[in-house]
């Protein structure tokens, strides 16, 4: 069975070659989505041999997710986001976990924060990353997979820098107010 890291991006030059350069062994394929960089986030995703799509943005996360989704050929596939980086796990995770059976895994992100007075926090959660092909998701703002399948825990850890950066919360908000 093959893998497809599948991936929306937009102004990624910060995190994508340390995203994809972990990543990378893990698949078969990488299929990237971006959503109008101005950057050369394109091209650091060409240089990791990355199929490139482009989506027109439209303020929703899971029309974008599908879309990258669909440009995968695979059999089950890995989302990330750029700003997430693999520090522990391996292919042979993936591969028994798709032989074990019909079932979504989820993988641990170890989040770090900027706290209005400067400090660092870390949060974990389990966020469902990886799925077979068909699986789909809803909702314009931290989208959900649709599924009955059982969620499983993989053994695989990322960590996940995005929200020490400037701007998210701002389109965050526009998205939400939309909603």
């Amino acid at each position: 069975m093959t893998i497809g890291l599948v991936m929306i991006v937009k102004n990624e030059s910060r995190s994508l070659a340390k995203c994809l350069s972990r990543a990378q062994k893990l698949v078969d394929g990488i299929y990237i989505t971006d959503t109008g960089s101005t950057d050369d986030t394109i091209e650091i995703a060409k240089r990791y041999g990355s199929h490139v799509s482009a989506f027109e943005w439209n303020n929703d996360f899971a029309a974008a997710r599908n879309y990258a989704l669909a440009q995968s050929p695979c059999d089950w596939n890995l989302v990330l986001d750029a700003d997430e980086y693999l520090i522990s796990g391996t292919r042979e995770d993936l591969q028994e976990f798709m032989e074990s059976g019909d079932r979504l895994g989820a993988v641990r992100l170890h989040n770090s924060y900027r706290e209005a007075n400067g400090e660092i926090s870390k949060s974990y959660e389990y966020i469902t990353r990886f799925f077979p092909k068909g699986t789909v998701y809803e909702g314009r703002m931290h989208e959900q997979v649709v599924s009955a399948l059982p969620i499983v825990p993989l053994p695989l850890i990322f960590d996940h820098d995005g929200y020490l950066q400037e701007g998210k919360g701002d389109r965050n908000l526009k998205v939400l107010l939309e909603e």
